[in-house]
């Protein structure tokens, strides 16, 4: 100690901080059952001790032409080696839009039902079917092949395939309906319907289905939707769930740059009896569609429609 305190007469005092935070680390990683977290840890710790406790418990393991990997600190996840938009993320970092993941565990109780509109990897998707319990049901819907391929084995090996239904067909304004989803080379979340594709990006042919026609007569609890600039499409095709009037919490991706008509678009939320907040780092802002517009308009904002 001595021979460190020649070089730093502060060294004492460096090593006691760092004491007291490797304290305050183990604290919040070490008496959690099975040394995994559950997602109500999520909302009960500083954000950044739960960071540094989630990437403490990420790793990856290739299994032949996908990596496995832990997310949120418990939930085994397979993921694309190629993509290089959200599993990269998920390999190094555990998690995903953090700020988002906290809005979603506390609008999401036990014995939902939940919807996950663009599930992507089913990152959102696994965390809802944990969230919802085995009382509840969660609808997730993925067009991409690929995508939808690996998200069906990470609920499966999470064993959580009881409490989920999913869907392979784009969830759009109509039913019965075929249409081109183009898939960019190493970004498949951003699979996009008729655009013109090129050399670096892949086609499939997709069914389209309503989300009326998805869910039937059953409630509604929660809604994520997240699905590239087809937001609006989504919407008109689930007025039946928006109908029923009962409580509703939605998460929205809003790009005004994607839509004719972004002002009316967010007017229809309000007139269909939502409150507008946007989540924000630190949490859910209030926001009026005027505000959500003085944004720069090639901005993805997320959005909570609450009733």
């Amino acid at each position: 100690m001595v021979f460190f305190e020649a070089f730093n007469p502060n060294f004492r005092e460096i090593i006691s901080k760092k004491s007291k935070i490797l304290q305050n680390i183990k604290k919040y990683t070490l008496p959690l059952r099975g040394g995994l977290l559950h997602p109500r840890h999520l909302r009960r710790f500083p954000r950044a001790i739960l960071e540094r406790s989630i990437r403490a418990r990420t790793y990856g393991i290739p299994m032949n032409d996908t990596i496995l990997c832990r997310v949120l600190g418990k939930y085994k996840m397979f993921v694309d080696p190629e993509d290089r938009g959200l599993s990269p993320h998920l390999i190094l970092d555990g998690y995903w839009e953090i700020h988002v993941t906290e809005v979603m565990i506390d609008l999401v109780k036990d014995g939902m039902t939940a919807i996950d509109v663009g599930a992507n990897l089913g990152y959102f998707s696994i965390l809802l079917a944990d969230l919802v319990g085995p009382d509840g049901k969660v609808f997730i819907a993925e067009p991409n092949p690929n995508l939808m391929s690996l998200l069906d084995q990470s609920i499966r090996i999470n064993g959580y395939e009881n409490r989920v239904e999913l869907v392979s067909d784009a969830i759009t304004a109509e039913s019965g309906k075929e249409l081109t989803l183009e898939i960019p080379k190493n970004f498949p979340q951003n699979g996009t319907i008729h655009w013109d594709g090129d050399d670096n990006s892949t086609s499939v042919h997709v069914r389209t289905k309503t989300l009326d026609e998805v869910v039937g007569d059953r409630p509604v609890d929660f809604i994520k939707i997240d699905v590239e600039g087809s937001e609006q499409a989504v919407w008109t095709g689930m007025q039946g769930i928006l109908g029923r009037g009962k409580p509703l919490s939605i998460i929205l991706e809003f790009n005004p740059g994607r839509y004719d008509d972004p002002m009316t678009f967010l007017n229809n939320f309000l007139q269909s009896g939502f409150a507008l907040s946007q989540i924000k780092a630190k949490g859910r802002v209030p926001v009026t569609p005027e505000a959500v517009m003085e944004d720069p308009r090639h901005i993805d904002r997320m959005l909570v429609l609450s009733r």
